[in-house]
């Protein structure tokens, strides 16, 4: 919960501005005194940032735990558009809960990191298996099919 001057509806609209719409500090700073008249220094925005990473926390922790728990997860690769530099965006997907990190590569060491202690030996990728109505290669966000973790 936000301690500083403004509650938590204005710090998750700003997270919403700079995360999701990416949007400048600055570009977010008009936003905010525009729409709500709320004058905010830059220094402010991004505290309001690391304010709502460190509130995320543990509900990131909670979503990684519950996807490295389950039987079978997909993970799937795409090149990060926004930061093109910074890598892939390589998510792994359960039927309730969706984990991603953004990293370099998309070694096995990046699905241990999804997929938990659990992944390695007892893991294999299914050539060719659609993911949402996708074939394998038919996308370019169709990287990495799919990987079950069975016990063997």
């Amino acid at each position: 919960m936000p301690t500083g001057e403004f509650g938590p509806r204005v710090q998750a609209i700003s997270a919403l501005c700079t995360g999701a719409y990416h949007l400048s500090k600055r570009t977010t700073q008009c936003v905010m005194e525009d729409l709500f008249g709320l004058p905010m220094s830059l220094g402010t925005i991004a505290n309001l940032e690391e304010a709502t990473a460190q509130t995320l926390t543990a509900p990131v922790a909670e979503a990684r735990a519950y996807v490295q728990a389950q039987p079978v997860a997909y993970l799937d690769e795409t090149g990060w558009a926004r930061r093109p530099a910074a890598g892939l965006a390589v998510a792994a997907v359960t039927a309730w809960v969706t984990v991603f990190v953004v990293r370099r590569s998309r070694g096995s060491k990046v699905a241990q990191e999804l997929l938990g202690e659990r992944f390695g030996a007892g893991w294999s990728p299914i050539a060719g298996a659609p993911i949402s109505g996708i074939p394998a290669g038919g996308g370019s966000s169709v990287g990495l099919i799919c990987c079950g973790i069975s016990k063997r």
